[in-house]
């Protein structure tokens, strides 16, 4: 249960991260995806520990793909 909570308060300190990357205007697109690629690679290595390795390598591909996903969806990619 302590992992469990510890990857919410992960992935709550990189969803707030990327929400106020995205809420900047002076930002171009190209500098958000960045900084948000960054947080995202950072979260990622952050809750490696939380995981089987076989059970991280399919969560870390399924997050890579909805990452890609919401990217397109904001038109960054």
């Amino acid at each position: 249960m302590a992992q469990i909570a510890d990857f919410k308060k992960a992935y709550n300190r990189y969803a707030i991260k990327e929400h106020n990357v995205l809420k900047q205007k002076t930002l171009s697109d190209a500098d958000k995806y960045s900084q948000i690629s960054g947080f995202s690679t950072t979260f990622q290595q952050e809750v490696r520990p939380f995981f089987q390795p076989a059970g991280y390598l399919k969560w870390q591909g399924w997050w890579q793909y909805d990452f890609k996903r919401r990217m397109a969806r904001k038109g960054f990619l």
